[in-house]
């Protein structure tokens, strides 16, 4: 099992470096200029170099990469663009609302889809046999972003039992209640890294973008890892060399 796990972490190595290298070549060749962003359309070319200069633009793209992957090294994540903060920081902070959004999502499918599993087994080709079966079809064939505005509009503007968008931060006050109409964090503005991501990539925020990916990539692999020695664990009979 030692021997596993140490593999499964040096493989850590090369997949993020994969990853880095994909999205950092992905937003560097792709059209848009953040210093014409950050300095609106009425900047002189004067302001567009000198700003381009001191975020390091000017440079070539491998040596930007190096220097990045050395302060990514060092768990530096770089500074934002676009926030002027550390990038390191704005992630962790957005991560803990994805937590609570990922936890929430998997809890209720997870109960949701055992309650139906059950009443259909025990009561085949019934009517709740027959719409849960037409409900998770059409649950699964259905865009998010459609189905999250249309639940938006059903329990937020007809009933008004949810709140149409965002949250309370984790770490602030709030209820229950404002943590209840979410599927998208970009539908519903929730503060998580998804919508962080997403303001980056509009914002041409080439670190705060990478930043997301590395943290969203690392978090994947992790929990891999973990299902794998979950299942070790729970079942005796899987052996891992």
């Amino acid at each position: 099992m030692r021997s596993y796990l140490a593999r499964r972490l040096l493989l850590l190595v090369p997949v993020l470096v994969g990853v880095s290298v994909v999205v950092f070549l992905v937003l560097h060749l792709s059209p848009g200029d953040p210093a014409e962003i950050m300095l609106g359309s009425q900047a002189t070319q004067e302001d567009l170099a000198r700003l381009r200069r001191e975020l390091g633009l000017t440079e070539p793209l491998h040596v930007q990469y190096v220097h990045w992957v050395a302060h990514v090294a060092r768990g530096d994540l770089g500074r934002s663009i676009w926030m002027k903060r550390p990038v390191l920081d704005e992630v962790l902070n957005r991560y803990k609302a994805t937590l609570v959004l990922t936890a929430s999502g998997l809890l209720l499918s997870t109960v949701g889809g055992i309650i139906l599993g059950v009443a259909s087994a025990v009561r085949p080709h019934s009517f709740l046999d027959r719409m849960s079966a037409v409900t998770s079809l059409f649950g699964a064939s259905m865009p998010v972003f459609w189905l999250g505005i249309v639940l938006m509009v059903v329990f937020s503007l007809w009933l008004g039992w949810l709140p149409a968008s965002g949250m309370w931060a984790p770490y602030g006050e709030g209820g229950l209640r404002d943590l209840l109409a979410v599927l998208t964090e970009t539908v519903f503005a929730w503060p998580g890294v998804g919508l962080l991501m997403v303001q980056g990539i509009l914002a041409r925020d080439f670190p705060l973008v990478q930043g997301c990916v590395l943290v969203i990539a690392l978090t994947f692999v992790l929990i891999n890892l973990a299902v794998d020695l979950l299942y070790a664990w729970l079942d005796p009979r899987i052996q891992y060399e």
